[in-house]
């Protein structure tokens, strides 16, 4: 069998990371494990035992090591390739997510029931003291509510991420829905509006394409 000489294929692998390290972007190191640990592998050996002549020394021997070893690195591969992943941080636990979900659903509605209770402090004759004891009580519960979601963020670096794309596809949103109210309001005219409506789009477009790739793991 015939193979590229030494010289040449270290020469292919440096020219190859030289072009690499000319882009903007960075290939973090946990991703090559991941790919090399889940590569295709046994395409190659297998062709290659395979294509053996028949009257080859020991060619069944060889075939059977061949696929033998194939099918171990298949299975163990396929079985710690979710072990590696929690390992290195390029995926999180279910629950993690769940947690967070459960955590920014309950703050949303303290926050509103403490709204709600300062509308009831403003307009009814209850007695300030009870009312400021329940003030309290939906306080502290938000406090540490808080308090919780800065702990998953802390520990997940892509759930701080996800989080904070959240907030700021909500802001554009609001800066379009207070465009359309100037235009109503005669503030600004159609040519403005479009312009900046344009914009605004723009933006929103560049962070949905933003969510839709994966999050780089730490190198």
């Amino acid at each position: 069998m015939r193979h590229w000489p030494v010289p040449y294929t270290v020469g292919l692998v440096l020219a190859t990371t030289a072009l690499l390290r000319r882009t903007r972007e960075r290939f973090p190191y946990s991703w090559g494990l991941v790919l090399t640990w889940g590569g295709l592998r046994g395409a190659l050996p297998t062709v290659l035992a395979l294509s053996l002549p028949p009257g080859f020394a020991h060619r069944e021997l060889i075939v059977s090591m061949t696929l033998g070893v194939v099918a171990l690195s298949i299975l163990i591969h396929g079985l710690t390739m979710s072990p590696l992943l929690r390992l290195l941080g390029i995926v999180h636990e279910p629950q993690e997510r769940r947690a967070h979900e459960l955590a920014r659903g309950r703050a949303r509605a303290i926050r509103a029931a403490l709204a709600e209770l300062d509308r009831i402090q403003g307009a009814s004759p209850i007695a300030n003291e009870m009312l400021a004891s329940l003030h309290q009580d939906y306080q502290a519960r938000l406090d540490q509510t808080y308090e919780e979601i800065r702990r998953i963020h802390l520990k997940r670096e892509e759930i701080r991420r996800e989080e904070l794309q959240r907030v700021h596809h909500h802001l554009i949103l609001v800066e379009k829905h207070q465009l359309v109210e100037a235009l109503r309001e005669g503030d600004i005219s159609r040519d403005v509006y479009e312009d900046l409506l344009a914009d605004a789009d723009a933006r929103l477009l560049e962070l949905d394409s933003q969510e839709t790739v994966p999050p780089r793991p730490a190198s």
